[in-house]
């Protein structure tokens, strides 16, 4: 979804407001540009600038001037510094030096390294001198993302008009995508929906991450909270029929019932609740069927 330049100065300059005076409003932003709207770009010359990716490098700069990371836990490993380092070696000058350069290694070295610093935003968040704050507008952002995505899920589901739909407005400038495919693009959509996302495989696991990161955030603060959450992420879940996410959600979820608190079990056998339900009354449970009988 090609933006052009003046937008994204005036999305930059908002960014750089928010970071000088009210810098806890970033954490509201940055999970509905990352989950809503993650194919929101500007291309600079041919490299595309993703929006998200202006908001993270937004918190990091406010983060790091205002040495709010400078407090970093002995105990807890930069894990970031050794990811963006294996990256720069074996994913950046190993290619170098065996295939030759390429732009382009400069642009995914740089991608994936502001990807790999978003632990660097989740540990600020316990260890920054607003770190509640910070933490409270992450989860209105991550709510609001959750359920913007469970009413794309809903809609898309079964219509395929409505699936061109999206697809059109998320990729109309990627027609190399499966889903903007003239034929099949719709059919498939309407029938395992990719949301935002260019895949449902993608969709279903980034809901089901976002809601178990929510329900971290949340705690034991509120059950009604900690429930929407599920419940928003199970309606994307379903809608995706996705067999990877499901194997993902039931190893989490044996992992949860085998180390978690009682409350925690709890959640997630009314997880597994929500999502039989939603695929029941949804209409999704044929799809389902249809698909774990390929297995």
């Amino acid at each position: 979804m090609n933006q052009p330049l003046p937008a994204f100065l005036a999305f930059f300059s908002l960014l750089l407001l928010l970071g000088w005076r009210w810098p806890k409003y970033l954490f509201a932003i940055w999970p509905v540009t990352l989950l809503v709207l993650p194919s929101m770009r500007t291309l600079f010359g041919g490299a595309p600038f993703y929006w998200y990716d202006a908001v993270s490098l937004t918190i990091l700069a406010r983060l790091y001037l205002n040495r709010e990371l400078a407090q970093w836990p002995a105990t807890v490993p930069h894990w970031h510094r050794w990811f963006i380092g294996a990256a720069l070696v074996l994913g950046t000058l190993v290619p170098i030096v065996r295939y030759g350069f390429g732009p382009e290694m400069i642009w995914i070295l740089a991608h994936a390294s502001m990807a790999w610093m978003a632990y660097a935003i989740g540990v600020a968040l316990y260890i920054a001198p607003e770190g509640a704050k910070y933490r409270q507008l992450l989860v209105v952002g991550l709510l609001a993302s959750l359920s913007i995505t469970a009413i794309i899920a809903a809609l898309e589901f079964g219509n395929e008009s409505l699936a061109r739909t999206f697809n059109a407005f998320f990729f109309r400038d990627m027609q190399g995508q499966v889903v903007m495919l003239e034929d099949v693009g719709a059919a498939l959509s309407s029938a395992r929906v990719n949301g935002p996302h260019a895949d449902p495989n993608t969709f279903g696991g980034t809901s089901a991450i976002v809601c178990a990161v929510a329900l971290l955030l949340i705690g034991q603060r509120s059950r009604q909270l900690a429930w929407l959450a599920l419940g928003l992420a199970a309606v994307a879940v379903a809608a995706t029929v996705s067999r990877q996410v499901l194997v993902a959600a039931v190893v989490g979820g044996l992992v949860v019932a085998a180390l978690g608190t009682g409350r925690a079990r709890l959640r997630v056998i009314g997880a597994a609740g929500i999502l039989a339900v939603v695929a029941l009354t949804g209409g999704v449970a044929g799809h389902w069927g249809q698909r774990l009988l390929k297995w």
